[in-house]
């Protein structure tokens, strides 16, 4: 059987990048954003039900460590993060838009035998900046094989970390401002937004459904994506997000 390398040399690149389910969700074709009211009345996502979905993406189906966490649907983190993706005043598409430039990162260096084949790792770039912010990387290649929850086609065969350490001002905002909370409160915070574990369906998945994953290691949080890649500065998130950052990070989208 060929590697996972060599069907993605065959088959022209990591992933497809621009397509978003219009048929499902034309406002997000034309917008960027879903609208509300059709969220609420869904039953289908690529001719697959809500509830297969569900049931697909919860941990232990399609992956060990799940889609979304086991007290979340699929409608309520659709639900969810289109609402929090408004109140950044950003869409799907623009924060899609940096992972995709990490895959075609990847993409250039598979193509130009750039990899450590031998350890399965990207080892040819470890940061880059973007938006004048220093972003730390590192990534790997699997067997592949990682099943998509919707009918849609797409697998998964990479495992990319993307963080972003805060300076000593970000700290000391963040600190100041939440002092109420403890310190591992604090570090769990700081963690979730400045660190994010995906591989190259989450971009897919953001670009064509609005969709980041839940709360589980996997998710690619908004709020994440625009800090770790300079899209708001802290001070303009925390305030677009009513000073609540901690709980937006951490807390569920129960269902």
């Amino acid at each position: 059987m060929p590697s996972y390398r060599s069907r993605l040399l065959y088959n022209g690149g990591i992933c497809q990048q621009l397509i978003i389910d219009s048929k499902d969700f034309p406002h997000l074709a034309e917008t960027g954003l879903h609208s509300d009211k059709h969220l609420e009345s869904i039953r289908t996502i690529t001719g697959r039900s809500l509830e297969e979905i569900t049931r697909l993406g919860c941990p232990g189906g399609l992956s060990q460590a799940g889609f979304m966490a086991e007290d979340e649907d699929i409608k309520s983190v659709l639900i969810g993060d289109n609402q929090l993706v408004r109140k950044l005043g950003l869409t799907h598409p623009q924060l899609a838009k940096p992972l995709f430039q990490v895959l075609n990162m990847m993409d250039a260096d598979l193509q130009l035998n750039r990899w450590n084949m031998a350890q399965h790792q990207w080892e040819n770039i470890q940061g880059f900046f973007y938006n004048n912010q220093l972003v730390h990387i590192t990534a790997e290649d699997t067997k592949g094989g990682q099943k998509s929850i919707f009918d849609d086609g797409i697998k998964g065969g990479f495992y990319i970390r993307i963080w972003r350490p805060l300076d000593d001002t970000e700290l000391k905002y963040l600190k100041t401002r939440y002092e109420y909370l403890s310190d591992s409160e604090i570090k769990e915070m700081i963690d979730q937004l400045s660190i994010i574990n995906i591989g190259e369906i989450q971009p897919q998945y953001i670009m064509r459904y609005g969709f980041y994953e839940g709360h589980t290691y996997w998710r690619a949080d908004p709020v994440a994506i625009s800090f770790i890649f300079g899209m708001k500065h802290i001070e303009e998130l925390d305030v677009a997000l009513g000073n609540d950052l901690y709980h937006i990070l951490t807390a569920h989208y129960t269902n």
